[in-house]
């Protein structure tokens, strides 16, 4: 999630994130983030959800800021520690190959800017 927030600071709307983690945990199996994930089929109905609730959810913080994200741009993921599955069921586009996505988005947009930040959390981009 914080390696997502940071390039989402830096990221053009409608633009693409990749973020590449090991994620070796998986998906936390304590607390109510996975389960808030599945009770919407998109990350926008997840924050219309989310606003329309006069109760916050543990763990809610993290969904909202993942919709926040996902609303201004994609977001793919590699993840040894996830399969595809609980990739998408996380509403993330899960990738095979980070050098491959990557050459293919900027064959699809050449004059595209890249920008790596390979300590994600402990990076504050800016422009």
């Amino acid at each position: 999630m914080k390696g997502m927030t940071a390039g989402a600071m830096v990221v053009r709307e409608g633009g693409v994130i990749i973020c590449a983690a090991e994620c070796r945990d998986g998906l936390p199996d304590h607390g109510s983030y996975a389960d808030l994930l599945a009770s919407a089929p998109t990350p926008a109905d997840l924050m219309a959800q989310i606003l329309a609730s006069p109760v916050t959810i543990p763990d809610q913080w993290q969904v909202q800021i993942q919709a926040r994200v996902q609303s201004k741009a994609r977001v793919l993921v590699k993840a040894d520690g996830l399969s595809d599955n609980q990739l998408r069921a996380a509403h993330l586009e899960p990738i095979a190959d980070v050098s491959e996505t990557l050459r293919e988005l900027l064959a699809a947009q050449p004059a595209a800017r890249v920008c790596v930040l390979p300590q994600g959390p402990q990076t504050i981009p800016y422009l």
